[in-house]
């Protein structure tokens, strides 16, 4: 069946481009010798509504889709066989966009969920486990959840993973959705993908002690901080920014010498008095302002002028008629 693989666009379209073709392809993968019935085992059969296949020994019916991705699909066989050549081509990978975009599809969730069935049907049962040094860790899968600390999760999907040590690069890989991080999950997703005896590099994460039984079990401790930096309120950022110390306004104290103790301030060093500003010396430099006359009042237009201010009286000699002079 190897050279019935299409290794172009060209030749997919030329032999699975109808039902009939795809479902003659599908039944020879399925039975390379012939018909066999799932209950009986026998090797007669005849179709029934074109799409059954009816034993003939005991009337049991299968089809060349059932236990497959294709069962009870509404979808033509011509589009799924379009869908698997795309996503094992793509050297970047698939994803579920592209694959709604190359096949017309009108929901997205259509396209992903054909994704995933591919995906889980390119898993070869038989597989061979991994060898060697072998790294293990787990991440989770979504955004922040507030009022969840540490590995508590409600909606993140916690993800272990373990890859294969191929020199300075990574071979193959393994992972894998557990429920949490306790050791009895762990101890499950190691004892299927790992062969026993191999090197299990981990974190210091203490479900890890109790899930390395039967592995050499290598732990590196990560540097442990006291509190994430999201989880700062905003005065503690604010007294990390503050890096530089103000300077000290303390006198510098020569050396052997005993400090003095500080005397206790008195409250006229507290608060000194007030010059009075009788006292002050003149500057020349700086002048002392000159009393302006206040400016008169604009008077309205055919009022009499204001009168004279009254001159102050001074005493008139009664002989000669002029002022006295003290």
């Amino acid at each position: 069946m190897v050279e019935e693989y299409p290794r172009n666009l060209t030749e997919l379209e030329a032999n699975f481009s109808t039902e009939a073709a795809c479902r003659a392809y599908l039944a020879r993968l399925r039975w390379p010798d012939g018909f066999r019935c799932p209950r009986c085992g026998g090797t007669h059969s005849w179709p029934v509504r074109e799409l059954l296949l009816e034993c003939a020994g005991c009337g049991c019916q299968t089809s060349v889709t059932a236990g497959t991705i294709f069962q009870d699909t509404r979808t033509p066989l011509p589009v799924w066989f379009r869908a698997m050549w795309w996503v094992t081509t793509q050297k970047n990978g698939a994803s579920a966009l592209g694959l709604q975009r190359v096949l017309g599809l009108k929901k997205y969730e259509t396209a992903w969920t054909w994704l995933h069935k591919l995906r889980g049907a390119m898993v070869r049962p038989g597989r061979d486990l991994l060898t060697g040094r072998v790294e293990v860790d787990e991440t989770y899968l979504g955004g922040s959840e507030k009022g969840i600390l540490g590995r508590q999760i409600e909606e993140k999907a916690l993800i272990i993973v373990a890859a294969q040590e191929d020199g300075k690069r990574i071979g193959r890989i393994r992972m894998r959705q557990i429920p949490d991080g306790s050791a009895e999950s762990l101890r499950a997703f190691l004892v299927d993908v790992i062969q026993p005896g191999m090197v299990i590099h981990t974190d210091g994460w203490r479900g890890y002690s109790g899930a390395t039984s039967g592995f050499v079990h290598e732990v590196t401790k990560l540097k442990k901080y006291m509190e994430p930096a999201s989880e700062l309120t905003w005065l503690d950022k604010n007294l990390q920014n503050a890096v530089t110390p103000p300077p000290s306004r303390e006198p510098a104290t020569t050396p052997n010498r005993e400090a003095a103790p500080n005397p206790v301030p008195s409250p006229q060093s507290l608060f000194p008095a007030v010059p009075d500003p009788r006292s002050l010396t003149p500057d020349p430099c700086f002048p002392a302002p000159s009393p302006q006359t206040p400016r008169p009042l604009p008077r309205a237009p055919g009022s009499r002028p204001p009168a004279p201010a009254a001159q102050p009286l001074r005493p008139v000699c009664t002989r000669s008629g002029r002022p006295r002079i003290h």
